[in-house]
């Protein structure tokens, strides 16, 4: 039982390294790029590379392992049990991403008690929530939704760990920890353009990658007992961490691209170019883990032999 504890963390320290330092690596690649990363193209092309890789991710990724993880429970006993859950966790994304941002704004008194300070159609949509902090906040937080699921999966890969670094799925782990490098950069260069100071948008990234480090230590510990009495569990963080991301997209993403619509025609054409890989990239992703169960474990081992080998260099 030691030895399995004594493992399990060696496990997680290794994951947790990669999954703190190697997005920090990323984006002090590309602040290295100074005028690159004050550019106005540049945070454009970003979000709209963002907004359609994480629709993708909320409905295509999260929604969808949602629903096949609750059937892999409750298929015997009708489908209609996966679906609720579904409906239920997109629904309390949802709500709770709506309370959230309503809290905000209330807190920073967007709502003006002088009508005439505003259009009344800013009720649905005020281009003043664009480039401020409590647009950072609210990407923030969905994010944070979305670690605190990853980390939760990755706890579960390590639990099951036979070795060091010696996974089923470590080709899984290495899917996560691609998805984790753009939503690094997004909230690096959201801080930077609020703050101006590299290093306070650095230390937003280790402190948002700490909390996925911390998920990871619980749930290789602890989320297979819960999750043996509570099956639903898994699927409802997938399906409300969905909801989250998709709203947070849609609502905060894709209006930063938008508004800036009078760029060049050009400029514009890029921008649109972004969003068709983004979408594209998280399709592919999503397609690839999906099939975890298949390809990726066969040849899991490989992937893991590389690591030692490089490791022994």
């Amino acid at each position: 039982m030691l030895q399995q504890n004594l493992l399990t963390l060696y496990n997680s320290l290794i994951v947790g390294s990669l999954v703190i330092f190697v997005p920090m690596i990323f984006c002090l690649i590309f602040s290295s790029f100074g005028k690159l990363i004050n550019k106005k193209l540049t945070s454009t092309i970003i979000y709209s590379f963002l907004s359609g890789m994480m629709i993708i991710m909320a409905t295509f990724g999260l929604m969808k392992e949602g629903f096949e993880e609750s059937v892999k429970y409750y298929e015997s006993e009708g489908m209609w049990i996966p679906i609720l859950i579904v409906i239920v966790g997109v629904t309390a994304g949802l709500f709770i991403t709506l309370l959230i941002r309503f809290l905000i704004g209330k807190h920073s008194h967007e709502i003006h008690e002088d009508h005439s300070a505003h259009d009344h159609s800013d009720i649905l949509y005020n281009i003043s929530d664009v480039e401020n902090k409590n647009s950072f906040w609210m990407i923030l937080i969905s994010l944070m939704g979305h670690k605190v699921i990853a980390g939760i999966s990755l706890g579960l890969f390590i639990s099951d760990a036979s070795g060091i670094f010696e996974f089923i799925n470590t080709g899984l782990i290495l899917i996560t920890l691609i998805h984790m490098i753009p939503e690094s950069i997004l909230l690096f260069h959201k801080y930077y353009s609020i703050s101006k100071s590299i290093w306070k948008s650095i230390l937003i990234i280790f402190l948002s990658q700490m909390v996925i480090f911390i998920f990871i230590l619980i749930s290789a510990y602890s989320i297979e007992s819960i999750q043996s009495s509570c099956q639903w569990l898994m699927p409802l963080l997938f399906s409300i961490s969905g909801g989250s991301i998709l709203f947070v997209s849609i609502i905060d993403l894709v209006p930063e691209f938008i508004h800036n619509k009078n760029c060049s025609a050009v400029q514009w054409q890029y921008i649109l170019v972004a969003f068709c890989i983004g979408v594209i990239a998280s399709v592919a992703l999503s397609m690839v883990h999906s099939h975890g169960d298949g390809n990726i474990h066969e040849h899991a081992s490989i992937v893991s032999s590389a690591f030692i080998y490089f490791g022994e260099i």
